[in-house]
């Protein structure tokens, strides 16, 4: 009975051990991002996408409106639907690891320079980058805001990584509103290397036709007072 009993107790022990073995690998090999670092999901949606030129550009001129028209301009505007907090990466200050795609690949970002900075009065840039075994195998700018005080212009770049899918987002905020410059889907392949999926080009048009309509209305003003 007694070597029964001991025999009962090993087998419990192995059995243990490889439920924790077992779990230990499950674990590894989950693809993890951290989701405060990871960007805003409505940048990955299309549909959002589409509204912000529609939403975000102004109906009235920059400076002639008032505290109200500010506010209001601001609650239309579907920017403000985005919850992330992009502003808290200009003041990153050393390398942070995101995530990992497998055992293999690492997820970090770190401040980098912004190329084509002529003009540009402050800036920051952020980028992601891949490493596989130790070695640094791609890399891509995720996160830009730059700012050119007199043109009253700030160019600006925006992200989600979901799993191993990167999506980005390029805006354009001057006296006009905030209109949409690029869009772009990527992922990351089992090598480490960055791949482009897919990239929308924005149609212009309507954003010329409000700031034509803008300067008719600035004009027309102008007349009135006159």
């Amino acid at each position: 009975m007694k070597y029964f009993v001991m025999l009962v107790c090993f087998s419990a022990l192995l059995s243990c051990k490889k439920v924790t073995d077992k779990s230990t690998k499950i674990v590894s090999d989950q693809v993890y991002i951290n989701n405060q670092w990871s960007g805003d999901k409505l940048i990955s949606d299309l549909g959002f996408v589409d509204q912000i030129n529609i939403s975000c550009l102004l109906t009235s001129p920059y400076f002639d409106r008032s505290e109200e028209e500010v506010k209001q301009d601001d609650l239309k505007c579907i920017l403000s639907k985005i919850n992330f907090d992009y502003s808290k990466l200009d003041s990153l200050r050393e390398k942070k690891i995101i995530g990992h795609l497998n055992d293999n690949l690492e997820l970090y970002i770190k401040k980098t320079i912004p190329e084509n900075l002529e003009n540009a009065d402050i800036y920051n840039q952020v980028s992601l980058f891949i490493k596989k075994d130790e070695v640094i195998t791609d890399s891509i700018a995720i996160y830009e805001s730059i700012n050119y005080i007199e043109a009253l212009t700030v160019k600006q770049l925006y992200y989600y990584i979901n799993n191993n899918k990167i999506f980005l987002l390029s805006l354009l905020d001057d006296e006009s509103g905030s209109s949409v410059k690029s869009w772009a889907e990527y992922y990351v392949d089992d090598s480490g290397k960055i791949k482009l999926v897919k990239n929308k080009k924005i149609d212009h048009t309507k954003i010329e036709e409000k700031k034509s309509s803008q300067i008719k209305q600035v004009e027309k003003t102008t007349e009135t007072q006159t």
